[in-house]
């Protein structure tokens, strides 16, 4: 039986993670305070993981790519993080079928708490769209050093709207470490007056399937983090020796690790189970699942992440051994697009 496009995008994904990514995982932790070893954006670029609508419908699926974020995460969450961003653009624009929207990288701006509200089963926006034209600012953006347009939620007439505009209208801060995710390129984007070259309608149900999708991958990408975690956990405690064995074999350790591993496979496979079955984009039922799905499947990867930090003692908390950052990268998905808190509101009140 010939394989699956997601089985072969999964292999080909595989080796360019072993070959091209881990062996610079430590350099590449070091952004934005350090130059960049290899150009990550282009590099995914080529790869086509920035661009994958264009595949086979099956490998595009959400079940899908939560399967392949996962995998991505599992090598470097950062990794993952910059295709779970591209791909949520690039869900903004399937979305709402606008044959005006431009090509390229797409890094969708949403990250204000006034965009997240929502007043009388509306979104609530600050940035302005007046006469075609936006302004206003979005704080770390993810992609916005190198996005070539932007999708931007904001206000017209008290209607909240998702206008696109080239990055070349665009005026890019500095980039911010705020993201926790250091080698995911983020910035401050600064709109004066910029031409909307496409303006959507967004509604809740528009609102609501981004942030499925948004909350899905990333999600999927904490709990590859933990995996990854646990099993850097495992390694380690087979190695190391104490009282004559290896303290892989102590009931303490297994109970950290055994009952961690069953939680983070169970969450992905919830979060799978859930992102299945998406009958339309706009589908509220679909969204309530998979959202619903992410918020066990984060507590799952950050006590798994914390617990694998245990394991392997001072080391845990050492650069060296890379564990710090993936409870650090995992505490940061989980809080992507928004924290725990808010979101439950979010369901309880908008998701019918």
């Amino acid at each position: 039986m010939p394989a699956a496009p997601n089985d072969l995008l999964l292999e080909t994904v595989e080796r360019f993670l072993r070959t091209e990514i881990d062996p610079h995982a430590a350099e590449l932790d070091l952004q934005p305070a350090k130059a960049p070893p290899v150009d990550l954006v282009a590099m995914l670029n080529d790869l086509g993981l920035l661009g994958l609508s264009a595949m086979d419908e099956r490998a595009t699926r959400p079940e899908s790519l939560a399967r392949l974020v996962f995998a991505i995460a599992r090598h470097d969450a950062s990794v993952a993080a910059v295709v779970l961003h591209a791909l949520v653009g690039d869900f903004a624009r399937r979305l709402v079928h606008d044959a005006a929207i431009p090509e390229g990288l797409a890094a969708f701006a949403l990250h204000e708490l006034g965009d997240i509200a929502l007043e009388e089963g509306k979104p609530r926006c600050q940035t302005a769209l007046r006469d075609g034209r936006v302004t206003g600012k979005k704080r770390a953006v993810a992609l916005g050093p190198c996005a070539r347009v932007f999708a931007i939620a904001c206000a017209k007439d008290g209607e909240a709207r998702l206008a696109w505009t080239t990055a070349s209208r665009v005026a890019v801060g500095p980039p911010l470490g705020l993201l926790g995710l250091r080698a995911l390129p983020v910035a401050d984007v600064e709109l004066d007056g910029c031409p909307a070259k496409a303006v959507s309608p967004l509604g809740a149900a528009e609102l609501t399937a981004l942030l499925a999708t948004w909350g899905l991958l990333s999600a999927s990408a904490a709990c590859g983090t933990a995996s990854a975690a646990l099993a850097a956990a495992r390694s380690y405690s087979a190695d190391r020796r104490q009282g004559g064995r290896a303290i892989a074999d102590y009931d303490a350790v297994k109970l950290l690790l055994a009952p961690n591993e069953a939680a983070v496979d169970s969450a992905q496979a919830g979060l799978e189970s859930a992102a299945t079955g998406q009958a339309d984009d706009r589908d509220s039922a679909w969204a309530r699942r998979v959202l619903a799905a992410r918020l066990p499947a984060t507590r799952a990867a950050v006590q798994a992440t914390l617990d694998a930090v245990q394991v392997m003692g001072g080391y845990g908390y050492m650069r060296d051994y890379g564990q710090e950052k993936r409870f650090r990268d995992a505490v940061t998905l989980s809080l992507c697009p928004m924290d725990g808190q808010r979101l439950a509101l979010f369901l309880a009140h908008h998701v019918a």
